[in-house]
């Protein structure tokens, strides 16, 4: 609650072009593999925890792919660009910057809508036989958590809080 309190305050943020979090999203990807390769290219494996821990872990299938530190940055960028689509979308422009954007009852039932569909998103299990593949739907998932919780709820709670237009007779 605390980083999202901090981020609130920050308009970089908030007004940043999908142009900009697909930008930033490269730039971060292609520095990361870059420097992953140099440190190839100098014989340095980022890796080089995983052999040993496979070898001495008490049960070598507790090691698993998400570990990794490339799971971690395609998570993020996974989570940076759903944030940036998120935000530059239509339904959060209707829903979070409309009408009842302010008003308590709003507030609260995108909050705890919001935690309960986190709930679901932990229940889907990646497969992790093919790294790839891993990585792939990774990113998918990183990336639709925040479209929903910002968009996608917030858009649905605001056409089910709007009312009913009158008909003219």
């Amino acid at each position: 609650m605390l980083v999202a309190e901090a981020f609130e305050h920050t308009p970089g943020i908030h007004m940043a072009s999908l142009n900009i979090y697909l930008k930033t999203n490269i730039f971060l990807l292609l520095f990361a593999l870059g420097f992953y390769l140099l440190l190839r290219l100098l014989d340095i494996d980022l890796l080089w925890s995983v052999p040993i821990a496979k070898k001495w872990c008490a049960n070598p299938d507790w090691i698993h792919i998400d570990s990794t530190p490339f799971a971690g940055l395609v998570r993020n960028l996974g989570v940076l660009f759903g944030l940036g689509f998120a935000i530059n979308s239509e339904m959060f422009l209707l829903s979070c910057r409309g009408e009842n954007s302010g008003k308590l009852s709003f507030r609260l039932l995108c909050a705890v809508t919001s935690l309960a569909t986190l709930q679901l998103y932990h229940f889907i299990k990646i497969p992790t036989h093919r790294e790839p593949l891993f990585y792939l739907l990774s990113f998918c998932k990183s990336a639709s958590i925040p479209l929903t919780v910002v968009a996608v709820i917030p858009y649905c709670i605001h056409m089910l809080m709007r009312p009913s237009e009158k008909k003219v007779k």
